[in-house]
């Protein structure tokens, strides 16, 4: 089984990955099925500060609603 939370050479998680291309249906899929969106890479950024960095509003309304256990959204 594979480790939802594994982190590349920078530190960086699935979870961020997904944030950086802008692909909300991953992220959901990946927060359903246990990613920690607290997770930090090697410059301190979690997936809040990643969507932020990135512009992805939608993205960071779907982190939000998850990390306040709104499940509409995730």
């Amino acid at each position: 089984m594979s480790d939802i939370n594994h982190k590349d050479e920078f530190s960086d998680t699935p979870l961020h990955w997904a944030v950086i291309l802008d692909d909300n249906e991953t992220v959901q899929f990946l927060l359903k099925n246990g990613a920690d969106p607290s997770k930090s890479n090697t410059k301190g950024s979690n997936v809040i500060m990643t969507a932020c960095i990135n512009q992805r509003l939608e993205i960071l309304k779907t982190l939000i609603s998850h990390i306040r256990g709104d499940n509409t959204n995730a």
